[in-house]
């Protein structure tokens, strides 16, 4: 699909005329900021602003041939340029503009096209990942995956933020490990609606004697005896570690309060390897203005 970015609707019309002689479906998406997206900009949340032009531009994209974005006025302190240069970048769209030299100038260092020459714009090949654009294609993916994830870490504010926030965008079921009277409590406080997580307390419910004698049967032969097994079964990490070897869970985060050696350690001893590998290693994504690259 592709897709090409304009600041006025100056000549749209002509434009439009010569696209239609070359795809079929033309759709025009033109960026209007109501007064919530205003108001994102200006308060700071910039996430918020550019994520939602980002899911309606996608959405636009996958049912077209071609698609030109109409750029938004300036409004506040931000300047048209400025802002359309940024919104073009996020939405990975070449430019298509008369005066493509003046705004090479404001966007510097930049992957972005800007361009006069409608040829170039067909034969683009546009590669660049935002931030803001990973973001939209991760959520994108974690939604149709629909995967558990157990938050061990509840005492955390963080984590209950992210907990409402992934939830509010329907990208993962939750598990939080805790006390439900104190995880209600503290969600409360901070505005946070963690309604359709699941709380469990690890300490008293109907899993973990469960747990304790799965981890004494794979544990025992390193010295783990009964007490030991209970201890650990109600240990929060290796609560969460059982959830995952049992297929109540696909995932667990944590990190926050708690050390990596901590949080692998339980991994290591349960769950453990593949047959004929030893080395566990991490890896990270470091996002970039314009490209996303991974560290492993």
């Amino acid at each position: 699909m592709k897709s090409c970015y304009v600041f006025t609707d100056k000549n749209l019309a002509h434009l439009q005329e010569i696209i239609a002689t070359k795809f079929k479906k033309v759709e025009i998406f033109k960026i209007i900021p109501d007064e919530n997206d205003k108001n994102n900009l200006i308060n700071s949340n910039e996430k918020e602003f550019f994520l939602k032009f980002i899911d309606k531009f996608e959405e636009l994209k996958a049912k077209s041939d071609f698609v030109i974005v109409l750029g938004c006025e300036s409004f506040s302190v931000f300047g048209k340029s400025e802002l359309n240069l940024k919104l073009a970048r996020n939405l990975n769209a070449p430019i298509f503009d008369e005066n493509a030299s003046e705004l090479k100038a404001l966007n510097p260092n930049s992957k972005l096209l800007i361009t006069d020459n409608f040829d170039e714009i067909l034969s683009y090949k546009a590669d660049i990942i935002t931030p803001f654009k990973f973001q939209s294609l991760l959520l994108k993916r974690a939604k149709v995956a629909n995967k558990t994830v157990v938050l061990p870490e509840s005492d955390d504010e963080r984590i209950l933020k992210a907990a409402h926030i992934v939830l509010e965008k329907d990208a993962a079921n939750i598990i939080l490990l805790g006390l439900e009277n104190e995880i209600s409590k503290k969600a409360a406080a901070l505005g946070l609606n963690l309604s359709k997580a699941k709380v469990i307390n690890p300490e008293q419910n109907e899993l973990t004697d469960e747990f304790a004698k799965k981890i004494y049967e794979l544990r025992k032969h390193k010295g783990v005896d009964e007490a030991k097994a209970n201890a650990l079964a109600k240990d929060k990490i290796y609560f969460a570690t059982m959830l995952i070897h049992e297929g109540i869970a696909d995932a667990l985060v944590s990190g926050a309060t708690m050390s990596t050696a901590d949080t692998i350690r339980p991994a290591l001893q349960i769950i453990k390897t593949k047959p004929n590998v030893s080395v566990v290693s991490g890896a990270f994504f470091m996002a970039l203005e314009e490209e996303i690259l991974l560290f492993a």
